[in-house]
């Protein structure tokens, strides 16, 4: 199988031991293999893989790899090409020390303007608030990770409505720097996510994004090419939006305009994550209609509500068998 194939994949270095498919929550993702009819080896197939890194954090022998726009964005920077840099919030976080420096090399390299996604943060948090007044929607999932969408989208569809019709934090900054601030260069992604890929070749955002460069191949880049410069940062204010990729940052803010009286549920880490949103897709199958639920919790409540629970559970069924009836079921 060709690596481009899929955003994550195998090395020469795997032994075949398949810690790797037990971690995977993508059913067909990583399948065994056989090697010169000597040895198996674990393939990563990009039809049912979400790129969401599970199996990387599981293997201890350094066999699994993954694919960006690092090398490409250089290039083109070097070739002339102006580019601009959208800057997660989590880079000065894993790099303190390096941040200013990083930025400022890359300023010299001719990187143009440095915008912080913590801004398209903001911009997320208003979508989200925004969208629940205006549509008093409750029981939303919140999206801004691409491994999630591509999870929902191939394994729980049925979870499809529930998904809040919001772009992420970098669609967001990216889309501002669009509309508002004209920008037209190459818009860069300074990315601690290998899955944005994804996110950013979707055809609905084309035109916005056009590199993921990761944390992990930017610095080692940087490194290899010693790449440093004067301290620089990046150009516009923002606000709570710079906690949102801390872990419960999204529900932080919300709590910080709606009150801690708001029911947010906080769903951290692949393993949980994934057992979530199977086991709420297979809840939503085994659910009866919403008004029979209605009614039957009536049912459950008091004796007399029983009694008039019973009536109308019964009245409920008539109204569907001649429903049936009348569709000739």
């Amino acid at each position: 199988m060709s690596k481009l194939e899929s955003l994550v994949y195998t090395n020469e270095k795997c032994i075949g031991c398949n810690k790797c498919i037990n971690v995977c929550p993508a059913m067909g993702a990583c399948t065994s293999v056989d090697v010169d009819g000597n040895e198996r080896r674990i393939s990563v197939n990009g039809t049912y893989c979400v790129s969401c890194g599970a199996c990387m954090d599981a293997c201890v022998h350094g066999a699994r790899e993954f694919h960006d726009d690092t090398e490409r964005f250089f290039a083109d920077l070097k070739a002339g090409q102006k580019i601009s840099l959208l800057l997660a919030p989590a880079f000065l976080a894993n790099y303190p020390s390096q941040y200013g420096s990083v930025l400022g090399g890359l300023k010299q390299l001719g990187v143009n303007r440095i915008i912080s996604v913590s801004f398209g943060a903001n911009i997320t948090t208003w979508g989200y608030l925004n969208y629940i007044k205006k549509y008093n929607y409750l029981g939303g999932i919140s999206q801004p990770c691409p491994a999630v969408v591509r999870y929902i989208e191939d394994y729980t569809p049925d979870l499809l409505p529930k998904l809040f019709p919001v772009h992420s934090p970098m669609m967001c900054a990216a889309v501002y720097c669009r509309k508002e601030l004209k920008i037209t260069d190459r818009l860069a992604f300074i990315s601690p996510c290998i899955a944005k890929k994804l996110e950013i070749d979707d055809p609905n955002n084309e035109g916005l994004v056009q590199y993921n460069v990761t944390f992990d191949h930017l610095m080692q880049y940087v490194r290899e090419h010693r790449i440093s410069g004067p301290n620089c940062k990046d150009e516009i204010e923002y606000g709570l939006g710079s906690i949102c990729p801390t872990p419960g940052g999204l529900k932080e803010n919300v709590y910080w305009f709606l009150g801690e009286d708001v029911a947010i549920r906080q769903i951290e880490g692949k393993k949980r994550m994934y057992e979530w949103l199977q086991n709420n897709s297979k809840r939503r199958h085994e659910r009866p209609p919403l008004q029979a639920r209605r009614y039957r919790r009536a049912y459950q409540n008091s004796r007399k509500t029983r009694v008039r629970g019973a009536r109308e559970i019964g009245r409920w069924r008539s109204r569907r068998v001649a429903h049936g009836a009348r569709e000739g079921r």
